[in-house]
């Protein structure tokens, strides 16, 4: 099939991810600001069936830190830290670029999102996500073509109800077989 260095690839990852979207209230009324992110750590298997196309599924962690303005019968602010994880399952469709050791892909499906973030599991946020991504990778060792290294963007949204988007950046480091 001519594969470039083998049909399964795993990957591992580090970068940044953070909750998009505007500002939101919790239960209690106490509005949501301040929502700052700061690592996100990917892993990833992916098996090419085609040339083209290869099913993956994945895992991307993100730590999140929320400050709150109470409402107007209790005005105070807090500050709350917490992680959310989304496990991921779809394909991607790859564009290999030959004579470089190159290639783009882009690709999308579901998610399930777990959390340890407190006004996201107090709100009736849903836990079914889906999930876009795209990226590129080139390969360290040209000749073998084992050792791939690139980002990937994904951009994560929850599948009806209420939700929180979420966007992360990962420099990934895959080893392909």
């Amino acid at each position: 099939m001519g594969q470039d260095g083998g049909r399964n690839t795993i990957s591992i990852g580090g970068g940044g991810g953070f909750p998009v979207g505007g500002d939101q209230y919790n239960g209690s009324g106490d509005q949501i600001k301040d929502r700052t992110g700061s690592g996100a750590f990917s892993a990833g298997y992916e098996f090419r069936i085609f040339r083209y196309l290869a099913p993956e599924i994945g895992v991307v962690t993100m730590s999140s830190k929320s400050s709150y303005y109470g409402h107007e019968m209790e005005p105070s602010v807090y500050s709350y830290s917490g992680r959310a994880t989304l496990v991921s399952f779809g394909a991607r469709v790859l564009a290999p670029v030959e004579p470089n050791g190159f290639e783009l892909f882009a690709g999308g499906g579901g998610a399930y999102l777990n959390t340890t973030i407190q006004e996201l599991n107090y709100t009736g946020e849903t836990h079914r996500y889906w999930q876009v991504q795209g990226g590129f990778r080139a390969a360290i060792d040209r000749h073998r073509r084992h050792f791939w290294l690139g980002p990937t963007v994904r951009y994560s949204r929850g599948a009806g109800g209420v939700s929180q988007p979420w966007l992360s950046v990962t420099l990934d480091l895959g080893y392909r077989f």
